[in-house]
């Protein structure tokens, strides 16, 4: 009986590491057209939870820091050392390895060359080093893919678990947009499956989607009841700030100069914006209080719940906001429509910050590059980033604040803002409490994480996002603003 135990405990074990594996691996691949830079980073830790778990198989050791806390190119090095990596697979690793550097430790302007052309040779060479993992490992009868559907495990072999993996990530929204669709066509030609097989796996796919009621376009159910509930949006200004000042930092009305000549073509151009009074969360989301809140913990790098939240989507965000607001009395700002996502910046509750008032609270007054100055170098002291976060994530509020007494607004993790993304809204953008575009694809995030250098971490800095993605470099902050404060 012991053994039998033994066996279902290794079987458990090696599905964690596979899944695990498996979804950064995804990640690297879906994120090549939205954000090459974010593709290299998940290529890099893929090819690192590989390496850790290849020295751990094979009872390998080395004096010094435990395996948990070896980087890439040192586990390279320890198993090229050893002998156990066939030659195409340490070179496979080492393209890897200088690719995912280049792509982590951007100095300057380098990003602009990381493009999905520039970063396809470091994907092939992923794609060889997990596909012979899994079969190098998933032969001693623990098979990968036992938590698959029955349908799935009686039709799929070999790479064809690896195409259904990928066309269920792009399908989680009941749809597979154009973008989608062009990267799962080359994930098709490089895993050589037919055509034939691709239309059997994506109807596996979603008669499964099918089969499960009120799925939506959208992840959120226009009945969900974290898009209903009542709330006083008539409390008073003392009332309401008694509230949320438990939770938020006051924010004074203010003029500022938003975006940066100096910076990337969509932070131009540098344009007046006034904005009313607002209140923000001193620090972003946390995973204790979105467990409390969510009851989920979804982030990657769990353990303390002093660490910010990661690994939630635009969706997952807006959706904590509103049961916030509830659980406070307030008023929620999303509700949940056929159509989509509608927000009513008048309510009392908690949403996302616009655009406009990230980089407000941000800047807090600072006109340059850095909220604390134009040193660069001083980055470490107010940021977790490249060069001081060991590539993790760290408990909130440890390093300095800015003028607002707002922690972490750059480092640690990218935050999600309310603003769809467009490249020329700068130009048309209203000069009071602009809103943002009234549509788009994309989602923008702001603040750097990490594992970015220090031309990330410009207050003026913005990226895009599908809504849906998640990571581990991904979480949020919220804000709050009473009725009354509104500019007429």
């Amino acid at each position: 009986m012991k053994s039998e135990e033994n066996l279902e405990d290794r079987i458990a074990t090696l599905e964690r590491e596979l899944n695990r594996i498996h979804k950064l691996y995804e990640k690297a691949v879906l994120y090549q057209s939205a954000d090459p830079e974010i593709s290299l980073s998940q290529a890099r830790k893929s090819a690192e939870a590989v390496c850790k778990n290849i020295y751990i198989r094979e009872g390998l050791e080395e004096d010094g820091k435990p395996v948990a806390k070896m980087m890439l190119n040192d586990l390279i090095s320890i198993l090229t050392r050893s002998g156990i990596l066939p030659a195409h697979i340490s070179v496979s690793l080492g393209t890897i390895q200088a690719f995912g550097n280049f792509g982590t430790h951007d100095q300057g302007d380098e990003s602009e060359f990381i493009t999905v052309e520039y970063i396809k040779p470091c994907l092939q060479a992923l794609n060889t080093v997990v596909h012979w993992y899994f079969m190098r490992y998933s032969q001693e009868g623990l098979l990968y893919g036992r938590d698959r559907s029955p349908a799935a495990q009686e039709v799929l072999v070999g790479n064809e678990r690896l195409y259904f993996d990928s066309f269920e990530m792009a399908f989680a929204d009941g749809v597979v947009d154009g973008q989608e669709r062009v990267l799962l066509d080359r994930r098709r030609e490089d895993l050589g499956i037919s055509l034939e097989r691709v239309r059997t796996i994506e109807n596996i796919v979603k008669s499964r989607h099918q089969a499960t009621p009120g799925e939506q376009p959208h992840p959120l159910d226009p009945d969900d009841e974290d898009s209903i509930g009542e709330g006083d949006n008539a409390l008073e200004l003392d009332g309401w700030l008694s509230i949320v000042s438990k939770r938020t930092v006051p924010l004074p009305a203010g003029i500022f100069q938003m975006g940066s000549e100096n910076g990337a073509e969509n932070e131009k151009p540098t344009h007046e914006v006034a904005l009313s009074g607002f209140s923000m969360a001193k620090c972003p989301v946390t995973q204790r209080d979105f467990e409390k809140i969510c009851g989920i913990n979804p982030s990657n790098f769990a353990g303390d719940p002093n660490r910010p939240v990661e690994s939630v989507s635009w969706f997952d965000a807006i959706k904590f906001c509103n049961r916030l607001s509830k659980a406070d009395k307030l008023v929620p700002v999303y509700s949940i429509a056929e159509e989509g996502i509608v927000a009513n910046f008048r309510n009392n509750g908690y949403r996302l910050p616009t655009e406009a008032e990230w980089e407000y609270a941000c800047r807090a007054g600072s006109p340059a590059d850095f909220y604390w100055g134009d040193n660069e170098k001083e980055a470490g002291l107010h940021a977790w980033c490249d060069s001081n976060s060991d590539d993790t994530t760290h408990t909130v509020g440890t390093k300095r604040k800015n003028a607002f007494g707002l922690f972490d607004m750059v480092g640690n993790v990218w935050e999600w803002t309310n603003d769809f993304f467009n490249q020329e809204y700068y130009g048309t953008s209203d000069r009071t409490d602009p809103l943002g575009p009234e549509f788009g694809e994309y989602r923008v995030l702001r603040g750097g994480c990490w594992f970015n250098g220090q031309n990330r971490l410009r207050s003026s800095c913005r990226l895009k996002r599908l809504p849906n993605l998640v990571d581990d470099v991904t979480g949020f902050r919220f804000v709050a603003r009473h009725p009354g404060l509104w500019s007429e």
